[in-house]
Formats: structure tokens, sequence, C-alpha cells
């Protein structure tokens, strides 16, 4: 990604609704005003979008580091063009609601709270991500690799799972909706 121009305050977002090959340090997008912004070949690092509506969006090939997202709606961005990655960022109560995240990595990330609803997350990489109380529910967790992330459960019966991976001790929890003894 070949970045262009460095934004730190998100003034030109009163004027500009597209941003191509820019970076965002340290903006607080959480008083954003509600209108439809478009980013493509953008990263974000230290900024903060807790709480702000992202309805209609666009994102397409965004990096998110080091960001909050505390209860991003992605169910209701542009999902014709959205291609994510995230890194160190917190995205508790956030809800992938229909999201195309095939390949999408997430990489030391809490992930408390949130919900995977009819997404698409084959091949997916969960690295050293705390999923606790996160919802997987009728999605594609295919090749998705959990190897490495702690804390969740994830109803197999609920979801695509093939080839996905799990390792001890965590893949414990996909038998506790069976309520047995394991010793």
């Amino acid at each position: 990604m070949e970045i262009e121009k460095v934004y730190t305050t998100i003034e030109p977002c009163r004027s500009l609704f597209e941003f191509y090959n820019a970076r965002f340090e340290g903006c607080d997008f959480s008083q954003a005003e509600p209108k439809i912004l478009e980013f493509h070949d953008c990263a974000f690092l230290n900024c903060n979008f807790a709480s702000v509506k992202i309805d209609n969006w666009t994102f397409d090939n965004v990096a998110f580091e080091n960001c909050k997202l505390l209860g991003a709606h992605f169910g209701k961005v542009n999902l014709l063009s959205f291609s994510v990655s995230f890194s160190n960022c917190i995205l508790d109560y956030a809800i992938f609601e229909k999201n195309n995240l095939a390949n999408t990595k997430f990489e030391k990330c809490s992930i408390k709270e949130s919900c995977f609803s009819e997404s698409n997350l084959k091949s997916a990489l969960f690295s050293e991500c705390d999923l606790y109380k996160t919802l997987f529910e009728k999605s594609n967790i295919e090749k998705a690799d959990f190897t490495t992330a702690k804390r969740y459960f994830i109803d197999l019966e609920n979801n695509k799972n093939k080839g996905a991976k799990f390792s001890l001790p965590e893949v414990i929890n996909l038998l506790l909706k069976y309520n047995i003894e394991i010793v």
C-alpha cells in the first residue's frame, strides 16, 4: 500500500468524502458526523472509532492498527467493496453481519462479545485474539486459523467448519455446549 497523504485530524472529512492512499494517525472519529465516507487503500493508526455510525461507509483494502472500534457495526458498511485487516485493535461489541472476511487477518485483537453472523471467514486468521463471548452463527469458518486465539466458543453444528484449525487447551471450549465432564 503506497501512502500519498497523512492526516492527523478528521477535519478533511468535513469537505472530502473519498480518500485514496491515505494514512490517518491518531484521529478521533467518535464524534464524526454521520455521512457516507469512502476509504480506498488506506491505513488507520491509533484511531478511535468508538460508537461511530459507519453506515454505508466503504472500506476497500483498509488496514486498522492500534485502533478502537468498540461497537462498530460492519454489517452496515458498503459490502460490495469491503476488504480490511486488524492488528492490535479493540473490536469489542463489534458486529460483522453478512461480511465477506475471507482471508482477513485479525492479529492480537480484543474481539469480546462481538458477533460474526452469516459471514464468510474462510481462511481467516485469528492470531492471538481474545474471543470471549463472541458469537459465530451461520458463518463459514472453513480453514480459519484459531490456533493461537483464546476464550472462544464456537458451535460447530451452526457453522461451516471443514479444515478449521484449533489447538489445545482452547479447543476444549468447543465441547462446552454438550454439558459433559472432561477429566
